[in-house]
């Protein structure tokens, strides 16, 4: 569908172009790369290599990808092998699986780094730096970076951070959309948690490292190398060209009440008695397999600190 951009659709942005792998139209978003005090003008502008990827690095901005919405099937089954959104991992809480409408809208093809949260937080009284696994900080053989995503920011700073950029968090819909990447398996890699090895960073043997007690658990069957999360851009992307949607860190998201955020048409608001919790999907370093389908999700309140959570960027149209 031809998508109009207006003015105020695209204020902030640079367009990169689209992208040669998924075809899908992607913009750089300048606040996020600029440092406070360097000329907005001289700002790298970064350009998609031959397999769709984008150099990353500690200076690196928000790249939004324009993903098309469309009808989308979210939820997950285990019932019914030739249906819709099978997974035999899937239980009661991923259900029932639903045909929902999604308008266009920008995502990141990235989680939200470090260095982007400090440079986003300039001038305001957020906290520059919420993340345990920082750069200063050496633990358990690993490296961070200001590359790695952000996390421990409660739900909280999240928002208050991106409404003043004009950004937000995507609902539980445009997520679970996203996540899926167009395909009906459990994962967007396929059905085997054993498919995940290169493409998204979850729990597995690489934690009996440390934790031999966890040997119980339903480990990913594979050491990946990662114990924690690791840089953004180090693993491969799905068929819309998003990084990370399963693992890395799991990722906070707008909506307030989860059975709410299922049904709820497109403009009205999420009513909830529970005005405190918020939620995050998809898996995370810390989460074995079955905790890491499109459709999982975490409840918390609005000022919890949670160290294998982190956001994505939204952008309305």
């Amino acid at each position: 569908a031809t998508i109009e951009l207006r003015d105020q659709d695209i204020q902030d942005l640079v367009p990169i172009g689209e992208n040669p792998v998924t075809h899908l139209f992607e913009c750089y978003h300048l606040p996020s790369a600029w440092d406070g005090t360097m000329d907005p003008r001289t700002i790298p502008i970064p350009a998609h290599e031959a397999d769709g990827s984008i150099r990353i690095d500690d200076s690196t901005g928000i790249v939004l990808v324009l993903l098309p919405g469309g009808s989308a099937r979210i939820g997950a089954q285990s019932t019914n092998r030739s249906g819709a959104n099978y997974s035999a991992l899937a239980n009661g809480s991923h259900g029932p699986v639903r045909t929902v409408t999604i308008e266009p809208f920008f995502l990141a093809r990235h989680e939200l780094t470090q260095g982007q949260w400090a440079r986003l937080s300039t001038w305001t009284s957020i906290r520059p730096r919420p993340s345990t696994y920082h750069p200063d900080l050496g633990v358990d053989e690993s490296a961070f970076t200001l590359a790695n995503p952000v996390e421990s920011a409660t739900w909280e700073e999240c928002a208050e951070l991106l409404r003043t950029h004009g950004l937000s968090l995507p609902s539980a819909k445009q997520w679970e959309y996203a996540a899926r990447g167009g395909t009906q398996t459990g994962f967007w890699c396929g059905d085997d948690p054993a498919n995940l090895l290169g493409n998204e960073n979850v729990l597995d043997q690489s934690v009996l490292k440390v934790a031999p007690g966890m040997r119980d658990m339903h480990l990913a069957p594979y050491d990946d190398g990662h114990l924690r999360h690791t840089r953004i851009g180090s693993f491969h992307a799905n068929p819309l060209g998003l990084l990370d949607m399963l693992g890395n860190v799991s990722e906070w998201c707008g909506d307030v009440d989860v059975q709410d955020t299922i049904t709820v048409q497109p403009g009205e608001k999420v009513r909830t008695e529970r005005q405190d919790a918020r939620f995050s999907l998809g898996g995370a370093y810390s989460r074995p397999p079955d905790q890491c389908l499109p459709s999982d999700r975490f409840t918390a309140a609005a000022r919890d600190i949670q160290r294998d959570t982190g956001l994505r960027v939204a952008r309305a149209l």
